[in-house]
């Protein structure tokens, strides 16, 4: 076990800000509770909130030192219109994910072979191996995030988003297609 108590603990939770944790604030309580000596969490908001932005959290002094770095000083900010909007927005945020985790239930419910897939629960991401559902899945003008990594040699990594932009019957028509993969 390591011994977080002489750590500093960096981690980056652009995929979870917004998204998972109590009203999209990510993982950084959830890490906090683990007592490191220090905790500095980063993230890009433009994954779960869509702000050409990022932020840090952390420690006061931590981060007071941070914003003296001409690394931090030269970074572009964020525009103020996104800001603005992302302020005002919280209900809508709200609101969306709602619906994302109803469409996350939705789609893992559906499911005849959820085993295929690696995912987290709660998040939105199911990742998978299998190039033949790629490809009935393509063939059926169903998108997913699709490609060789890390080079055109590698296996292909293959992982479907659920999103609360997908309406209940682009969920139903996926899972109808993953699970005609399974019958077969």
């Amino acid at each position: 076990m390591l011994p977080l108590d002489d750590i500093i603990l960096v981690a980056d939770d652009s995929h979870g800000i917004g998204i998972v944790g109590e009203n999209g604030s990510g993982v950084y309580q959830k890490l906090k509770s683990f007592k490191p000596k220090e905790l500095i969490v980063c993230c890009s908001l433009g994954k779960g909130y869509g702000v050409q932005g990022g932020a840090v959290f952390g420690f006061t002094e931590r981060i007071k030192t941070l914003q003296k770095t001409a690394f931090f000083g030269g970074a572009s900010p964020a525009a103020p219109v996104g800001l603005a909007t992302f302020l005002d927005s919280e209900e809508i945020y709200t609101q969306k994910r709602v619906i994302l985790k109803n469409n996350i239930k939705l789609f893992i419910d559906g499911l005849k072979r959820l085993n295929r897939f690696v995912y987290m629960p709660k998040h939105p991401s199911f990742s998978y191996a299998e190039e033949a559902s790629s490809n009935h899945l393509e063939k059926n003008k169903i998108l997913i995030t699709n490609f060789r990594y890390p080079n055109e040699d590698s296996d292909l990594l293959s992982r479907i988003i659920i999103s609360a932009a997908h309406k209940k019957e682009d969920i139903q028509c996926l899972v109808r297609h993953l699970n005609t993969l399974s019958e077969n």
